[in-house]
């Protein structure tokens, strides 16, 4: 049976009509559409009307709440927020829209709870460390501290692992702040130096000794300096690990002989004479000649500011005797001499009939210095002639220049000391006491610039040797 004309005009009314219907976008659609040709406005004002019409299509909702948080009714922003996580409450992205919407209108309180739970879905690391400062800046604390704990196994931002480290410390969890700080303590900034005592500190007082020590050491070879060496080393004094304190010190490198004074200055008060010698000990161990005499006179002088000065004489005493563990009878003339220096010669006089010639033979300038004293003319010009002029440093070599003027003729000084010039070992501190040893002897002519012939022909100027020494 065929259709009458009239159901088919029916039929195709109602098609018509469905199809209009389909054509016609929705309201999510309108709104996309509106802001895509720039006309926010229009599109706040169709996403909003079906938002309070009771359209809550997500897509909807998020339109609803970009479109009004940019350039609409920020009430509207919210709503539409909490009415898409009120369904969908665990969508990071909504989550993460809702921070920066509390977060620029400084809602501290909807910002925190949105970041806890953000916090909670995705453990998000730039989360923790806004979340984290929120608490901090806003007097938090316990929340801030147990925040970080919970991340303490995380990769957190160097600032806020130190941050931890230093609550830990606070908390005395020392084993937890070791873990923390050891994973930010190589990074560089301006916060190295406390992550490094931090850690340092932990470590000691899980009795790590041994490794804190090798770990500043380390430290030390990279750009650790020594004034801040100087607080590790205190630490491990004050925690009662002597020896790994001297290996410590010891690190410094040779040659900074101001930053070893500091340090070992620093130990002596802060740990005793006794330290501060182990410490001395170790540098002298491979030091040179002025370096070591730095050393003793450091020494001697920290004994003599703290009232210990009798130890000093003590350690002479035994050296110049002798006997199982005594002190080296070369470091103990050596203190002596640092004594005799410091306090005159009061300081040793009853040590002086025990100082032979034999054992002023290690300090030969004390020897002379001695001999001059006591007007022992003789003695004055053994000793003199004794000293190797090549090892003095320039204060030695002006004193040696001035007692010997007085205990040599002016002939005798020039020939000693035209001889070391010649062969190459006369120190030039001791070049004026040269020349004016040539002119008292009448042994330099400046008109033909040569020396003239010492003591009948002893030593002839050779051509090349013709420079006139001023």
């Amino acid at each position: 049976m065929r259709p009458s004309p009239v159901s088919l005009v029916a039929i195709f009314a109602v098609i018509a009509t469905a199809g209009a219907a389909l054509s016609v976008p929705g309201v999510t659609e309108r709104v996309a559409m509106l802001s895509r040709d720039g006309r926010d406005e229009a599109a706040v004002r169709v996403g909003t009307e079906a938002f309070r019409q009771g359209d809550h299509d997500r897509l909807l909702l998020s339109s609803v709440v970009d479109l009004n948080s940019r350039s609409g009714d920020p009430a509207v922003a919210e709503a539409a927020i909490r009415s898409y996580l009120a369904s969908h409450p665990d969508d990071p992205l909504m989550l993460q829209r809702a921070v920066e919407f509390y977060d620029y209108r400084q809602d501290v309180d909807a910002l925190v709870e949105t970041l806890r739970h953000l916090i909670d879905v995705t453990s998000d690391a730039e989360s923790v460390a806004k979340l984290a400062r929120l608490y901090r800046v806003y007097g938090r604390y316990q929340e801030e501290y147990d925040l970080l704990y919970r991340f303490r196994d995380t990769r957190l931002e160097a600032d806020l692992a130190l941050r931890l480290g230093e609550l830990l410390v606070r908390e005395q969890d020392y084993q937890d702040a070791r873990d923390v700080l050891a994973k930010v303590v190589g990074e560089p900034g301006m916060h190295q130096l406390m992550a490094r005592r931090l850690l340092f500190d932990s470590m000691v007082e899980t009795g790590e000794f041994d490794a804190a020590s090798d770990l500043a050491q380390e430290w030390v070879k990279s750009d650790l300096k020594p004034e801040e060496l100087g607080l590790f080393v205190l630490r491990l004094v004050r925690a009662g690990a002597n020896d790994q304190a001297v290996d410590l010190a010891a690190s410094v490198a040779q040659g900074q002989t101001s930053e070893i004074g500091d340090l070992a200055w620093t130990i002596g008060r802060e740990g005793g004479l006794p330290l501060a010698r182990s410490v001395v000990d170790r540098w002298l161990a491979d030091a040179d000649r002025a370096t070591a005499r730095q050393a003793i006179r450091l020494y001697v002088d920290l004994a003599i500011s703290t009232g210990q000065a009798r130890t000093v004489l003590m350690e002479v005493l035994a050296g110049i005797r002798g006997g199982d563990g005594a002190t080296d009878p070369a470091r103990a003339v050596a203190l002596a001499r640092a004594l005799y220096e410091h306090q005159g010669y009061g300081a040793i006089a009853g040590l002086r009939p025990l100082l032979t010639a034999r054992l002023l033979a290690y300090e030969p300038m004390f020897g002379a210095a001695l001999a001059r004293a006591e007007k022992n003319d003789i003695a004055l010009r053994y000793f003199l002639a004794q000293t190797e002029l090549g090892d003095l440093a320039e204060d030695e070599a002006v004193a040696w220049a001035a007692m010997a003027e007085d205990a040599f003729k002016p002939d005798e000084l020039f020939a000693n000391l035209m001889q070391r010039w010649r062969s190459g070992t006369l120190p030039p501190a001791l070049v004026p006491a040269l020349q004016r040893a040539a002119t008292w002897s009448d042994r330099y002519d400046p008109k033909l610039d040569i020396w003239k012939p010492v003591l009948t022909g002893a030593i002839t100027a050779e051509p090349q040797e013709r420079t006139r020494l001023r």
